[in-house]
């Protein structure tokens, strides 16, 4: 499943709002995965990626991901984008 730009807003916006009532991140992505069925979704802290984030919000980090070849990898084209990372800042936390 590739990644559209406004697929990847909405997401974005979405988890924005959740975080912005307070939700937790195992929340966040839990809700994020009931809403984005078919697309792989999970969280970590920001300190547990070293690579440069798609997006950077205020309360976490986006990052694409790309397993088309068996290994998770993160990317910044959306078209090779088989998932997303929700890296929670770690002073929001």
């Amino acid at each position: 499943m590739a990644l559209s730009l406004a697929g990847i807003e909405t997401i974005a916006a979405q988890a924005s709002q959740l975080y912005a009532a307070g939700t937790r991140r195992d929340a966040v992505v839990k809700t994020l995965k009931q809403r984005f069925q078919g697309l792989t979704i999970t969280g970590c802290l920001e300190s547990d990626l070293s690579e440069e984030p798609f997006r950077e919000e205020p309360s976490y980090l986006l990052y694409l991901v790309d397993s088309h070849d068996h290994c998770w990898k993160v990317t910044r084209e959306p078209a090779r984008a088989t998932g997303i990372v929700i890296a929670e800042r770690e002073e929001a936390a």
